[in-house]
């Protein structure tokens, strides 16, 4: 894989040194290629170099990590966004939230917390890489089937927990619970944010799931629902042929 490349944003020098230091021993494949002490300047290198992950700190001078995050989101950039935040800011870094950041790192940080942040951001900038290369279908399913960069971290949490339980009876309720949201409110957040509904997003996911399985000659249509979360065939069925447009019997046929 290309290397990534990294921007990072911090007006303090010993944070902004040990960050730098961390990537840059950490991975051969992980490159600083840019470095400004506030967010005016970290738009316009951001600009220039478009980097793959921006860290970036909440409170600095001149121009701020909110107002940097606001103007790449109005600018459309799709570089994962990576805020560095004290314990005293945090309700200042839900703002940023909000605006479809990836995650945060509390200040001060261990090498492994920051280490960890970045790999998971790594995975996802993998598999976008991937998706835009051509693919068949057969190749796509064992991929997410969004990517969650631009969601914020509450709704990224909930789907990664769907994707994770789908082969099981699971509810809005316990995926609300899951990530400590109110499960009203988290339903309004997915819907927004996706477009889809909890409901449609976890059907889409176990059809995406059951493709794969039906090409499988050793299961029938009755083992794949099960697999994939319906106890009722029937209802699979039912549910298959309605967003499919086949059954899963004429699916697995054509395989």
């Amino acid at each position: 894989m290309a290397g990534l490349k990294i921007v990072v944003v911090e007006d303090e020098p010993l944070t902004k040194e040990g960050i730098c230091s961390i990537i840059t021993s950490r991975d051969k494949n992980w490159n600083v290629v840019g470095i400004a002490d506030n967010g005016s300047d970290g738009l316009e290198l951001i600009r220039k170099v478009q980097p793959d992950i921006v860290i970036t700190d909440i409170r600095m001078p001149h121009s701020d990590g909110i107002e940097l995050i606001t103007q790449l989101r109005n600018e459309n950039h799709d570089t994962i966004v990576i805020i560095l935040t004290g314990y005293a800011d945090f309700k200042y870094a839900q703002e940023a939230l909000k605006k479809g950041v990836f995650d945060y790192i509390l200040k001060p940080s261990s090498s492994s917390e920051i280490i960890d942040v970045i790999q998971r951001a790594e995975r996802i900038i993998i598999n976008k890489r991937r998706s835009g290369k051509t693919q068949s279908v057969e190749d796509s399913t064992e991929e997410s089937v969004k990517s969650d960069a631009h969601y914020t971290l509450q709704v990224r949490k909930a789907l990664e927990y769907i994707r994770e339980n789908y082969y099981r009876e699971i509810t809005l309720r316990e995926v609300s619970e899951h990530v400590y949201m109110n499960y009203n409110y988290l339903s309004q957040l997915i819907k927004a944010e996706t477009g889809t509904s909890f409901s449609h997003y976890l059907t889409e996911i176990r059809l995406e799931k059951a493709k794969v399985l039906l090409r499988d000659v050793r299961y029938n249509v009755n083992d794949v629902a099960k697999m994939v979360g319906y106890n009722d065939a029937k209802h699979f069925s039912q549910v298959f042929k309605k967003i499919v447009g086949v059954l899963p019997t004429e699916f697995k046929r054509s395989t």
